[in-house]
């Protein structure tokens, strides 16, 4: 049972990168998706002309996006109640081995989540290792948060030692 599934949670969760990139982009209004209340960017500015976009709603959806990346989605077992797993937006995206476009905007929105550690103990560069992400990721987060590479996770592994290689999960 997810606890805070937000609709940024949940359009990650479905893996369809296209979607993901449209809405971080606010190119794209779903009702299944969509932020409540809001529209994308695109339906903000009549006819394509980009006259002069609504900045009000604009900012308004970038903060509402912000949130939501710095919102931790919680996973409990149901009828126990016990935690199965927390994780922020970037560590979900990881998990499902995102395209580093939709990483990189999700860093964009929330840049101290490099820094936040899921419920195993890993950093998104652990992640990244583990589930054998695309290198543009691994230099993205080795140029902004070096010392990432020394953090050991709950397992006492560091980042480059959560290769699948390693036989381990």
């Amino acid at each position: 049972c997810d606890i805070n599934p937000t609709p940024l949670y949940k359009v990650i969760a479905s893996r369809d990168w296209k979607h993901v990139t449209d809405l971080l982009d606010g190119k794209e209004e779903d009702p299944v998706w969509s932020l409540p209340g809001l529209t994308g960017f695109q339906q903000l500015m009549p006819n394509l002309g980009v006259s002069r976009p609504d900045v009000t709603k604009m900012k308004d959806y970038q903060n509402k996006l912000r949130a939501q990346a710095r919102t931790w989605i919680l996973h409990r077992q149901r009828g126990s109640g016990v935690l199965k797993w927390r994780m922020l937006p970037i560590h979900v995206a990881l998990s499902y081995q995102a395209p580093f476009e939709v990483v990189l905007r999700l860093y964009h929105l929330y840049p101290g989540s490099i820094r936040c550690r899921d419920h195993r103990g890993m950093l998104p560069l652990h992640i990244c290792f583990y589930r054998g992400g695309e290198d543009r990721v691994l230099e993205l987060f080795m140029d902004v948060f070096p010392d990432a590479l020394d953090v050991k996770d709950d397992k006492g592994r560091s980042a480059i030692e959560c290769t699948p290689e390693d036989g381990s999960d």
